[in-house]
């Protein structure tokens, strides 16, 4: 499929996607995305009580952590960020 397409992609998709650490980029993203999802579908469920909600809250807060700070600097500064702003609003 990407053969078939490849006189359409632009040359900065090209350099971005043969880059060795693009997958390993979609890879962290995905992982934190992933958590994500799960904390939200256990918010909807009906036998779920605070503690399982605060332990989503704290894998996702694990996973931002455990990111590199040599590649994801800037990702994870900002996933922190974000992930601050909404503990305080929690605790408010």
């Amino acid at each position: 499929m990407y053969e078939n397409h490849l006189n359409e992609i632009s040359e900065v998709v090209k350099k971005i996607i043969n880059k060795r650490g693009f997958f390993n980029d979609v890879e962290a993203f995905t992982n934190i995305l992933i958590l994500i999802k799960n904390a939200i579908l256990n918010l909807e469920s009906r036998n779920t009580n605070l503690a399982d909600c605060y332990i989503q809250f704290l894998k996702v807060g694990i996973a931002i952590n455990n990111l590199s700070n040599f590649d994801y600097s800037s990702f994870k500064n900002y996933c922190i960020k974000k992930y601050n702003e909404r503990y305080i609003l929690i605790l408010n």
